[in-house]
């Protein structure tokens, strides 16, 4: 059966807005673990050849099939999957998690009820996660109703994801300042046991017991509902652990990474990272190999996605640094 990756689908989900160029620049993560893509961007043979060295699987092209599937979201039951994406949602469940960081307004006159000495970032009902935040002077009257939350100083990103069959794993997110996506770091060995990754252990003292309790109730909450695999997003502040900063009830980039990451390398720790680059694409790819890394991207795409691989956090660390030397920039990452 072929995969269509349709990374543009809560556009569709929300908006019936299907985006050719979302598609385009993501569509290569569904290569490295698909057999069978239908694709619309174009691949040179020489990239295929590069996935099959890596995975020992050349992925086979269609334009046409009569055997389909969504590979990001499966856009069956539309009422479910609005509701479960939905933003609204996940403010009533951290809510209902007595986590009292949002609240709901329906216009302009309901921005009095704010806190004038806080500060809150605007977030739309619907949309791409981490995208479509608004600073107050942004805001717009069509903007209503939307979700006002409290702007929190954050010192680790982290995201739980559920699989359709109940496993779980864990792991850090990097956040831009505007709150878009950079990346990811996995370790392999520990994914699924929360109290003994590293930013955890340097977190001890917070109340994980309760982290997990909560996880376990977003978790039935959802599966009560639908089957498909989701994440929860979560971060640590100066206040503590917010378990739920919003559901994304799909295939999410944190995903796709760690099970690219698997397929790729046999190395503990792994971090997976989109970067704006002038750097040609082939020496990218070499000083990459030469750190026994990958290049995951084509040279098609807007932004570079790679994949740096170590046994401890150090090497990591190391070859962090050696790339950021190389690229004559910082990637802004700050490993736990």
């Amino acid at each position: 059966m072929s995969v269509i990756v349709n990374t543009d689908y809560e556009s569709v989900l929300f908006h019936q807005k299907p985006s050719l160029k979302m598609v385009r620049e993501l569509e290569f993560l569904g290569l490295w673990l698909n057999e069978e893509v239908q694709n619309v961007q174009s691949y040179d043979e020489s990239y295929l050849s590069h996935i099959e060295r890596y995975t020992g699987q050349r992925p086979k092209l269609c334009k046409k099939s009569n055997r389909l599937r969504n590979w990001w979201g499966d856009l069956t039951n539309l009422e479910v999957e609005r509701f479960l994406n939905s933003k609204k949602t996940s403010l009533e469940i951290a809510l209902a998690l007595e986590e009292n960081y949002g609240r709901i307004l329906k216009n302009e006159s309901d921005l009095e009820l704010l806190d004038e000495k806080a500060h809150y970032i605007f977030k739309s009902f619907s949309g791409v996660s981490g995208k479509g935040h608004k600073s107050l002077s942004q805001l717009k009257a069509t903007d209503f109703p939307l979700i006002a939350e409290n702007l929190h100083s954050r010192e680790v990103d982290f995201s739980t994801y559920c699989f359709s069959n109940g496993n779980k794993i864990y792991y850090q997110n990097f956040i831009s300042q505007n709150f878009g996506y950079k990346g990811s770091l996995f370790d392999q060995e520990k994914a699924s046991f929360l109290e003994e990754l590293d930013f955890v252990k340097k977190f001890s003292h917070l109340n994980w017991k309760k982290y997990l309790d909560d996880v376990d109730y977003i978790y039935r909450f959802v599966r009560e509902r639908g089957p498909s695999g989701f994440s929860i997003d979560s971060y640590i502040f100066e206040k503590g652990i917010r378990t739920l900063c919003e559901i994304n009830y799909r295939r999410t980039m944190g995903v796709t990474a760690f099970e690219i990451a698997k397929k790729v390398s046999k190395e503990r720790f792994q971090l997976f990272l989109i970067l704006k680059t002038d750097e040609d694409y082939l020496r990218l790819s070499e000083v990459l190999e030469g750190m026994d890394s990958v290049l995951l991207s084509h040279d098609k795409t807007m932004f570079s996605y790679l994949l740096l691989s170590g046994a401890t956090l150090r090497v990591l660390e190391e070859k962090l640094n050696r790339l950021e030397s190389i690229l004559g920039t910082s990637c802004s990452i700050k490993i736990q």
